[in-house]
């Protein structure tokens, strides 16, 4: 299967730096090879890069798009309003030289370090067709989806880690407060929802 080959490309030769595992890896990449089978126009987005293997995955599977990356690359340094179980301090075990460091082969890859909305003030009408969000938080999730989810073209999709997680509860609440009504492809506590 196609995701199979990526999945296999892009750490044939570097360490494995995600903390998803395979079931998420294979839903992830299966919704970006199908943006790539049905050549959907517009750059990648991820909001929560932590180590970058996902990042990784993303850029070896899209080599001709932009990857753009967003994250704090410090950890977290609030709690959320919903759910106590991630704490300030957690992911903190990553940085911004690291992940730069690790993704040095994929020159697709922009950084936009710092917190959402602010390091993506000067990010705007960037066509998009995959946008990956593992942000954890109910605010950093809605904020991320009012930026990235206008910029998203017609047969574009959002993909969400944490859809039903118990430790992220704020991640299913932000989706269904953002949308009005939408269609989603699940997979465990992965999610998926296309722009029609």
């Amino acid at each position: 299967m196609k995701h199979k080959k990526f999945i296999n490309l892009a750490f044939k030769d570097h360490e494995y730096r995600s903390v998803m595992e395979s079931r998420k890896i294979e839903f992830l990449s299966n919704i970006a090879c199908d943006i790539l089978d049905k050549h959907i126009d517009g750059d990648i987005v991820e909001c929560g890069v932590y180590r970058g293997g996902s990042a990784r995955l993303l850029a070896t599977i899209f080599p001709h798009k932009k990857i753009f990356l967003f994250d704090s690359f410090c950890g977290f340094i609030k709690n959320d309003l919903i759910t106590n179980q991630f704490h300030i301090g957690s992911f903190s075990d990553t940085s911004l030289d690291e992940v730069k460091l690790y993704l040095s082969d994929k020159e697709n890859c922009v950084f936009h370090p710092g917190w959402l909305p602010e390091s993506a003030k000067d990010f705007i009408n960037t066509p998009l067709s995959f946008v990956y969000m593992d942000m954890d938080y109910y605010e950093s999730t809605v904020k991320s989806l009012e930026i990235f989810w206008p910029m998203v073209k017609t047969g574009g999709v959002i993909v969400f880690d944490d859809w039903e997680e118990s430790c992220c509860p704020g991640i299913k609440i932000a989706i269904n407060d953002f949308f009005s009504e939408y269609e989603a492809v699940i997979d465990g506590n992965m999610c998926a929802i296309y722009k029609n």
